[in-house]
């Protein structure tokens, strides 16, 4: 049987419970992240509009529109060059910046469910239902919030561009902006390359990080901690395994 669609009311209250987790998780990263990614739109579609003008200016000089095509020519170049080194830098800074702040969402996240499940009875772990939700909790995905938004920021920015390309009758720039999206693949697969071999290295203290969370969060090992006095100890660790991860 399918489940009933949320109502705008329901969906309004879950995104502004997101952006409040998404804000204690990360703080001023959740708006730095989209700042990022819709300036790396920017200079990518301005680096297109570059390259279209150069063309422009060199047809006019060969069908003799124009004289000569300096000094205009290497002012462009110039900028074109420039915008091609900071596109794929700031491909590489956001990368770096997402992959940073998911282990630092997820990692908050850990200490937030480990300290609340180390203050609760046996009763609580007994029963089905807050097994369920802790679950549900300890696998949440609290990034999503933030890149779907700055990638919906991203196509707005993009779609934004060539509508007014379109009405000003610029076909080729309406073509630049839609193949902009290209590079952000390509950084993307760069990216998805490179994070295995970040998961690998980091994988033992991952595993160091479960084993700690978990005995924080399972009351079959929170009834050998808690009366050792053991649970600030744990929590230390944790942290402390989290805080070499990030950095």
């Amino acid at each position: 049987m399918s489940q009933p669609k949320p109502k705008p009311k329901q969906l309004g209250r879950y995104l502004a419970l997101s952006l409040r987790l998404q804000w204690r998780l990360t703080g001023w990263r959740s708006i730095v992240f989209p700042i990022i990614n819709v300036s790396t739109t920017l200079i990518s579609i301005a680096r297109s509009y570059i390259i279209a003008q150069i063309l422009n200016l060199i047809t006019a000089y060969i069908s003799g529109g124009i004289a000569s095509v300096f000094p205009n020519f290497w002012y462009l170049v110039a900028l074109a060059s420039l915008s091609g080194l900071i596109e794929p830098l700031l491909h590489n800074v956001q990368q770096y910046f997402t992959i940073r702040t998911n282990f630092m969402a997820s990692y908050k996240m850990d200490q937030i469910i480990a300290e609340r499940s180390s203050e609760l009875d046996a009763a609580y772990f007994e029963d089905p239902k807050f097994q369920d939700v802790l679950s549900r909790v300890a696998r949440l995905d609290v990034n999503w919030l933030m890149s779907s938004l700055s990638s919906i920021l991203s196509d707005l920015v993009t779609i934004t561009i060539a509508i007014f390309a379109i009405l000003n009758l610029n076909v080729f720039l309406f073509l630049l902006a839609i193949i902009s999206a290209v590079p952000r693949l390509l950084s993307s697969l760069y990216a998805a390359n490179n994070l295995r071999a970040i998961n690998v290295e980091m994988s033992q203290k991952r595993r160091l990080n479960w084993y700690l969370r978990d005995s924080l969060t399972e009351w079959a090992h929170l009834r050998e901690i808690r009366p050792a006095g053991a649970i600030k100890a744990f929590m230390k660790r944790m942290i402390s395994n989290q805080a070499e991860q990030i950095g």
